[in-house]
């Protein structure tokens, strides 16, 4: 299984658990927002996997639910080992992009080369 997919089958594992915890607690994704300081969208991209949750998004749900390192160690868990600590600024940068763009001079990236 390569990064790509298991990073896809733990966010998607975890929106399950934000989606629980949301709906334990009987609130509505603008609600459960509030509480975590965040955007309704990235709760509802959270629940349903298509943005992997943070380390202090996860950190942010142990508060709201009143159950101090629960949710952060089962984003450990799942996410497995973090970046380096050298990395995480490139790491947050390239969640935040829109495009990433790589100018290349003497080389040609794989989908132009030929055999």
């Amino acid at each position: 299984m390569s990064d790509f997919e298991r990073r896809a089958k733990a966010s998607k594992k975890f929106g399950v658990y934000t989606l629980a915890l949301r709906e334990h607690l009987g609130l509505s994704q603008a609600e459960f927002a509030k509480r975590m300081f965040c955007h309704q969208t990235l709760v509802s991209r959270v629940e349903t996997g298509s943005v992997p949750a943070t380390p202090a998004f996860a950190a942010q749900m142990d508060v709201v639910a009143g159950a101090p390192g629960v949710y952060a160690d089962r984003h450990t868990e799942l996410f497995g080992a973090t970046d380096p600590d050298w990395f995480k600024p490139y790491a947050e940068l390239e969640a935040k992009a829109v495009a990433i763009v790589d100018y290349s001079p003497v080389l040609l990236m794989g989908l132009l080369q030929t055999p």
